[in-house]
């Protein structure tokens, strides 16, 4: 985590020098994507709250349209994390869906990780909670380098370095059937 720090505090802008970063390297934070989706009955489940299947493919959507923004490439769905629901969204609510790349190597035709965060916002309220966070695994079309992914702030910095964890934990198991994944 230190030598991340330094590594970043290296690239950040010093107050007459342009930033120093090199091209290949890109600040987490810059890797956001966002959604708002308003719920509704015909995506119900039996206990009258939103599917959960149905919150899975909007989390791949927008996992898959970040991954494709942040290759400039079409990437390959490589693995998606486990998945335990946190808390049962109601219809009538609106979702803010949150997809950001948390960890990336930097290699070429590599794999890296986006994390999905959906928020159940509270229309009269306007709290947000969070529903559930998916982790997926994508991978880089051969021949494309993903960028390298540098945390600026401390709390993207702790999702590197969870990212990072699952990355290293799972890079040799994928938990999608084999025929989907493309050799």
């Amino acid at each position: 985590m230190h030598q991340l720090y330094l590594e970043s505090m290296e690239y950040t802008d010093h107050k007459f020098e342009p930033e120093r970063k090199p091209a290949n390297v890109v600040w987490s934070d810059e890797t956001k994507l966002q959604s708002i989706t308003v719920t509704m009955p015909a995506d119900r489940n039996i206990h009258n709250k939103i599917f959960g299947g149905y919150l899975m493919r909007l989390a791949l959507e927008l996992a898959y349209a970040e991954a494709q923004l942040f290759t400039r490439r079409i990437p390959q769905v490589w693995a998606i994390d486990d998945i335990s629901f946190r808390k049962p969204v109601p219809i009538g609510c609106l979702l803010e869906l949150t997809a950001q790349v948390t960890f990336s190597p930097g290699t070429d035709g590599g794999t890296f990780e986006v994390a999905v965060e959906i928020e159940v916002i509270d229309p009269e309220t306007r709290a947000k909670e969070t529903a559930n966070v998916f982790n997926l695994t994508f991978k880089s079309p051969e021949g494309v380098a993903a960028p390298r992914i540098i945390p600026r702030t401390y709390a993207d910095l702790i999702k590197y370095v969870e990212a990072n964890r699952r990355y290293e934990q799972h890079k040799n198991r994928f938990t999608l059937p084999r025929e989907f994944i493309v050799d």
